[in-house]
């Protein structure tokens, strides 16, 4: 298998978190395509969605590992469906969290962090300013 693996523990226990295959992540892409438009200020619909959409995530990647894998006539989304009910049902909100997080960084889901770098001008000895790759404006 190529997919990249993540461990995390929690109270003793051990998950493995598997990279998203390619296939896994158009799935995640047409389940948050078929999600309702949430209404404007409508925050606990937009919780809802957020915790069910993470859980979503985890059952795909917990699903190479799992049990279910390939036991249901309907296919791998039926699967997901209970790895994802499983999870809402026994996993608390921080671990859903963390575990969503972490999946969509080893799937390279999520941006690169930007590391900002700091240039000490007093250290040179001089008055000039950091060298930044914008392009300057003229100054009016």
């Amino acid at each position: 298998m190529f997919l990249k693996t993540d461990e995390m523990t929690r109270n003793g226990q051990t998950i493995i978190l598997f990279e998203l295959s390619a296939l896994q992540r158009i799935s995640h892409l047409e389940y948050l395509k078929n999600i309702e438009a949430i209404e404007e200020g409508d925050f606990q619909k937009a919780m809802e969605v957020t915790v069910q959409t993470g859980a979503w995530v985890v059952a795909m990647s917990l699903w190479h590992g799992h049990t279910l894998k390939g036991t249901l006539p309907e296919g791998a989304v039926a699967e997901y469906v209970k790895i994802q009910q499983e999870v809402l049902s026994t996993w608390p909100l921080d671990l859903i969290a963390e575990a969503d997080f972490r999946v969509k960084q080893i799937s390279g889901m999520l941006p690169p962090e930007e590391e900002e770098v700091a240039i000490d001008t007093t250290a040179r000895g001089d008055d000039t300013e950091p060298v930044s790759a914008e392009k300057s404006l003229p100054v009016s």
